[in-house]
């Protein structure tokens, strides 16, 4: 079974210490070239964070919707009001459900979708959940659920949730080719929790909510 934390809080731990030659922290990435930081990577922030929700009519009438959507082998997008109310679902292919047309619908909608491979959000989903103003989103799959919330005061943008994936991104690319080196990792295993482990790491940065469930 993998440890997703102890893999997380092992990613920080690539981070080379300076020395008396070199003031800042540095680690070398897959295509041999260091990155360099000069506050400590380790350091975990004094903030507590508490967890956002979903108002308990949503979530309720999400999970309704997502008992349907969760198995199917196409993705479904459904965007509801503040009361439950479905206002919008969108039909598309195996991995990508576009909504042309309906990007000013998604200012103060809460979001699902399923994803058939079951894997995590991708970049795009919350970089324009964000742009276009949607309160939060969910994903459903036969083995996992996920829930990101934005703190409605936050001043996060789009852009920085597109800046701080690539970053994160990178920190787990190299962390799972170590992993993988080693053979204490899979390929499968390393692609099932890729992103989810992006995500810990994003989320805590820019400070929203974001959870991983099993499905139920």
């Amino acid at each position: 079974m993998i440890n997703i934390s102890s893999i997380a809080n092992r990613i920080a731990s690539d981070w080379e210490s300076p020395t008396s030659k070199r003031d800042a922290w540095r680690r070398k990435l897959p295509n041999g070239k260091f990155e360099y930081r000069y506050t400590d990577p380790n350091k975990k922030s004094p903030k507590t964070i508490q967890p956002l929700k979903i108002p308990e009519i949503v979530e309720t009438k999400i999970r309704e919707e997502e008992t349907r959507i969760y198995s199917d082998d196409i993705e479904h997008l459904i965007f509801m009001d503040n009361n439950g109310n479905k206002v919008i679902e969108l039909k598309g292919e195996k991995d990508y459900c576009p909504f042309d047309g309906h990007q000013s619908d998604l200012k103060d909608k809460w979001v699902t979708h399923n994803h058939p491979g079951g894997t995590s959000f991708s970049w795009q989903d919350l970089y324009l959940m964000k742009k276009y103003g949607a309160k939060g989103m969910r994903i459903t799959s036969k083995k996992y659920d996920y829930q990101v919330v934005f703190d409605p005061n936050s001043s996060i943008t789009e852009e920085d949730i597109k800046h701080q994936h690539f970053y994160a991104d990178t920190e787990v690319r190299t962390a799972m080719y170590k992993r993988l080196s080693n053979n204490e990792i899979t390929i499968p295993e390393a692609n099932a929790i890729h992103s989810h482990l992006v995500w810990l790491i994003v989320s805590k940065k820019l400070g929203f909510t974001y959870e991983r469930t099993e499905h139920k």
